[in-house]
């Protein structure tokens, strides 16, 4: 609609919370973590992981043309450089084992937005900490990109915030763009022993540049959506970076305590 010209901006997002029955669903199914503790019990891309935690929420954003965004002197978090949907059709809940349609989902993104030779430089993963979603997704992502995996960072929110259901996606692209923002790619809590060799970010998110990025969301009924996102080229019209948190874990500092870390980090 906005290339189009039928309109010149989108709310776009979604929210969502938990409901009895909902909640009574996913226990039947046996896809919720009966870990010992709350803040330990989803456990994404981790031989030990056994299920995710519910959680609710929402996440809005605004969707425009650059021009128009530049035009009434909006501060830009990122641009939307390409975008894929697919559909496994393959079981109610499961996704397909052999993974080939999530990887034509992640190299049709890498097409529509020109990054077929260098790729992402951070995924922000649907991660549910299931066995069979953490499995999938990493072999697609290492089987899309390649050598280039062995240059992007990947981490799941989920270990944090819970499952979202219907928001998790628009809550984690809003995530994304924040993480490009500040130069911050967050981590994947509770990841001790990683299934993959790949760089999910065990436990201390990364400081780095992130111009490129993806997310991925991995839906029952075997429906696949990515999202790429991309620096806006007009510095002056991007968003200001924010510090930190005093308590954000990082990489480097996982040997020191979290008192002298904010101290550190504060001088």
């Amino acid at each position: 609609m906005l290339q189009s010209g039928q309109s010149d901006f989108a709310l776009c997002g979604a929210a969502d919370a938990i409901t009895e029955l909902i909640l009574a669903s996913f226990y039947r199914m046996g896809v919720l973590s009966t870990g010992p503790t709350i803040q330990e019990a989803c456990r994404p891309f981790d031989k030990t992981r056994g299920g995710f935690v519910m959680g609710e929420g929402a996440a809005l954003m605004v969707l425009e043309r650059r021009s128009q965004a530049i035009e009434r002197g909006a501060s830009i978090y990122a641009e939307l450089a390409g975008w894929s949907t697919l559909c496994q059709a393959h079981h109610v809940t499961g996704l397909d084992g052999d993974v080939e349609c999530l990887v034509e989902l992640i190299r049709q993104m890498l097409r529509r937005a020109g990054w077929d030779y260098r790729g992402p430089q951070y995924i922000n993963a649907h991660g549910t900490g299931t066995e069979q979603n953490d499995r999938s997704e990493l072999q697609a992502i290492s089987m899309a990109l390649g050598d280039k995996a062995d240059q992007t960072v990947i981490s799941s929110n989920k270990a944090v915030m819970g499952h979202l259901i219907n928001a998790a996606g628009a809550a984690e692209l809003a995530i994304t763009a924040l993480a490009m923002r500040d130069g911050y790619a967050p981590p994947t809590m509770n990841l001790e022993s990683p299934i993959s060799e790949l760089d999910c970010l065990p436990k201390y998110g990364t400081q780095t540049n992130i111009d490129r990025s993806l997310k991925l969301s991995l839906a029952f009924g075997g429906h696949l959506v990515g999202i790429a996102l991309r620096k806006t080229p007009f510095e002056q019209y991007s968003r200001t970076a924010q510090p930190l948190s005093l308590q954000a874990r990082i990489r480097g500092t996982e040997n020191t305590a979290p008192a002298e870390q904010s101290a550190r980090r504060a001088a």
